[in-house]
Formats: structure tokens, sequence, C-alpha cells
């Protein structure tokens, strides 16, 4: 299999409506970075076909957990990337609260795997 050639095939898109409905993870974001890490997995375990891929996710626990945990970020802490919080402290912001004139925000934060990130 052609990683690149593979990439928009109808093969692929079943593949991921299918891992979608086991495992609720979308893989439409992030396309070349997940197809990678999907293409990885496969050549790690000589599989060539994504079918064949999808049946032995799901039919192995340990190599559903395995694919899960290489697509996903698997990391919560209180103020995980430092930049982006000091970019939010230093310009976004001031710049918010100047636009707005006035000096409260309101502000949504997703959920997140253990709750670290929405409470920093």
């Amino acid at each position: 299999m052609n990683e690149r050639s593979s990439y928009d095939s109808p093969q692929y898109d079943v593949f991921k409506t299918n891992v979608k409905k086991l495992t609720g993870l979308d893989l439409n974001s992030y396309k070349n970075q997940i197809h990678r890490r999907v293409h990885m997995l496969m050549q790690r375990w000589g599989i060539k076909e994504y079918d064949e891929y999808f049946k032995t996710i799901k039919d192995d626990d340990g190599k559903l957990r395995e694919f899960l945990d290489y697509l996903t970020i698997n990391v919560s802490e209180f103020f995980r990337n430092p930049t982006k919080w000091t970019e939010l402290q230093q310009k976004i912001i001031p710049d918010l609260i100047q636009d707005r004139g006035r000096k409260q925000l309101k502000i949504w934060s997703a959920g997140s795997a253990t709750g670290e990130e929405p409470y920093s």
C-alpha cells in the first residue's frame, strides 16, 4: 500500500467511519498527521489493508489500546504549553479587553481528559 495514494481512498474513508463507530474518535482532523500515524501502526503489524487493520483493532484489545494511545494526546497537566499561556496573558486578553471596552470576559473551555487544562 502506498501511503500517499491511499490517503483519500474509499477504503480509508470506510476505515475512518468504522473507527468513529467503534471508538467515537474522528480521524478527519489533522488529516496528514493522523494518516501517517495509522500507516505507521499498520506497518508495525505488517498489515497492508485498512479493513484488515480495523478488524485487528476491533478484535484485539491490546492493539486497540495501542491505536488509541498513539493517535490521541495522553497528557493532562496544569498550564500545559507555557508559551501559549504567556501569549494569552500578554497579548490576547489585553486585546480582547481593549476591543470590548470592559474588563470582564466570558470564557468557555472545552473538556479534557482529567480536567487540569480547564482549571488552569
